[in-house]
This record gives C-alpha cells, sequence and structure tokens, in this order.
C-alpha cells in the first residue's frame, strides 16, 4: 500500500463545508499529496490497531463526526464488526450512503445525521467508539459536553485523535498556508495540542487509563477505556507507544521514501514548464530586442 489514492483522499475528508476544489488545491499545493495520504493512513492504522481482534463477537462501533463515512467503511472490510457512522451535514451522509452502497457494505455500515454534542442513542448502545479528526475544533464547554456524550453512550473502549503540536514544525504551518484556507473557507481554526497537554484533557475529563502514540508526525492518536469511578480510581496512568509498534511496516511504511514521489512530480513539472516557457522566453527576449532597436532608432533620429 504505497500511497493512498486522490479519490480516497477525497472521501477521507469528505465534507460539503471544506468546499472540496478548494480544498483539492490546497492539498496538492500546501501539504502535499503524499504526506496527506501517509497521514490519513496512519491515523487509520492505528485506530484498527487499538481496536484489536475481538473474539467476543461482532461490536457496535460509534464512529462520530464521519463525514464521508470512510474510516468505517475502510475497517468494516476487514471485520465482523457493525460500525454506525454519525454526522451533522446531509450532503456528506448522502455522499457516504451512495459509497456504501457502491461497495456493497450495507449490512456492516451504516450512517444517521445527528450532533455529537447531542447524540441520538441510549446510554451504553456501543462497545466502542471512536472520532477522528473533530476534538480540534471543539471550545471551553463543548469539550466537556463531547466527552460527556461518548462515555455515556459507550461501554467499553473511546478512541480519538487529534493534531498534534509537532505540526508547527512543517513548511505548510510556518507559510501559514492552512491559515488562508480556513478564512477563506470558513473552516473554524483548531486548536493544537501537545501530548502532555491531551494527556491532561483526557484525565480531566475522566479518563485516567491512556494509550498514546503520535503517528505521521503531527497526529495523536489515543485508546482510553471506559471505566466505572469505582475502577476509575485504582487503574491509572499513561502508556506511550512507539510508532513502529502501532503502524503495521509492510502496510504503512514510514521510511523517507514519502518525499520521492511530490519531489519528482516537482522536477517532472519544472522539466515541462521549461519546454513551455522556452517559446515565451524566446518570444520576450526577440520583443526586448526590437523595442532596443527601436529606442536606438529614434535617439539618432533625434540627434
Amino acid at each position: 500500500m504505497e500511497g493512498m489514492p486522490w479519490h480516497e483522499i477525497v472521501e477521507y475528508y469528505y465534507n460539503p463545508e471544506y468546499k472540496l476544489p478548494a480544498r483539492s488545491f490546497y492539498l496538492i499545493l500546501g501539504n502535499r499529496l503524499s504526506q496527506e495520504s501517509q497521514h490519513c493512513r496512519s491515523r487509520l492504522a492505528a485506530v484498527k490497531y487499538f481496536l484489536g481482534d475481538f473474539c467476543s463477537g461482532p461490536r457496535r462501533i460509534l464512529d462520530l463526526c464521519c463525514a464521508g463515512a470512510y474510516p468505517s467503511r475502510y475497517l468494516a472490510k476487514s471485520s465482523h464488526d457493525f460500525f454506525v457512522g454519525l454526522d451533522i451535514s446531509p450532503e456528506s451522509l448522502s455522499f457516504a450512503k451512495r459509497k456504501i452502497r457502491e461497495e456493497g457494505l450495507s449490512d456492516r455500515v451504516s450512517v444517521e445525521l445527528g450532533d455529537a454534542l447531542n447524540l441520538p442513542y441510549k446510554d451504553k448502545s456501543f462497545d466502542v467508539t471512536f472520532c477522528i479528526g473533530f476534538l480540534e475544533y471543539l471550545q471551553g464547554p463543548q469539550i466537556k459536553q463531547f466527552f460527556d456524550e461518548v462515555k455515556r453512550v459507550t461501554r467499553n473502549q473511546f478512541i480519538v485523535t487529534t493534531t498534534s503540536t509537532s505540526v508547527m514544525k512543517k513548511i505548510t504551518y510556518r507559510l501559514k498556508l492552512k491559515d488562508i484556507f480556513f478564512k477563506l473557507y470558513k473552516v473554524p481554526h483548531h486548536h493544537l495540542y501537545s501530548a502532555e497537554e491531551f494527556v491532561a484533557l483526557l484525565r480531566q475529563h475522566g479518563f485516567p487509563r491512556i494509550q498514546l502514540v503520535e503517528v505521521a508526525d503531527y497526529t495523536l492518536v489515543a485508546s482510553v477505556p471506559i471505566l466505572s469511578r469505582r475502577r476509575g480510581r485504582r487503574e491509572k496512568g499513561v502508556t506511550q507507544l512507539r510508532e513502529e509498534e502501532v503502524l503495521p511496516k509492510e502496510e504503512y511504511s514510514l521510511s523517507p521514501s514519502i518525499w520521492e514521489a511530490p519531489l519528482q512530480a516537482a522536477m517532472a513539472a519544472i522539466a515541462r514548464s521549461r519546454e513551455y516557457l522556452a517559446p515565451i522566453w524566446a518570444s520576450i527576449a526577440s520583443s526586448r530586442r526590437n523595442l532596443n532597436h527601436l529606442l536606438l532608432s529614434r535617439m539618432q533620429f533625434g540627434r
């Protein structure tokens, strides 16, 4: 699995509010396709690792803020679990339903309209809940409301991802390309967490036992058990995992080769641009020569 195809990256992020044509240009110019492919695959691999293989039979798993439901569709193909995706966007869910039908996953994946801060489910409706790339958009009381709802509807396990402060090392953030994108298309700017802040946030909201890993250089993924209050007082601690422990090397290679594709593409684009620009530069040079001759002749005539 050398790279995620472009259409799969689009499906992974599908949300009509992000205006896909603009986001497409942003991904190509600002974030580099191969990096985004690595980012998507690494997130999914980490979620898959934490889901593990349970022998107790099929589980009901909630995919919060599922957008196009790509994570659920991807995970359903290699498990016996039943996935329920929830999103607040009817357009995203329409897209997700079409993809579920096309991929023959109607018996393993369904999607529903709803608000992640006010879940339309009874208590302990799901064995596992996971949420990819939503926490960073919440502020103040919304964070507590979100965690309270997750604990209410989940029996055993919660998996959550967020963007790490490590992303500030990337040139795209230093150049403020994401800020420009967010302002132009009115995507609410998100909060970045360090690993320590992320752990403190989870503990603050009643998750004392945490397994944590940082993948793709800037995504924090945490798995926390849903504990009763009595068990929660006894069992505390953070298990920090290394990226290579979580991501299967044969499927999710983290070698520096992720830079080869964009570099080759850039070099090819430069070579093509030289071919296209050569006649233009020749024409400009010829025009400058003609203009110089004209100026010289006028100066001589003026004398």
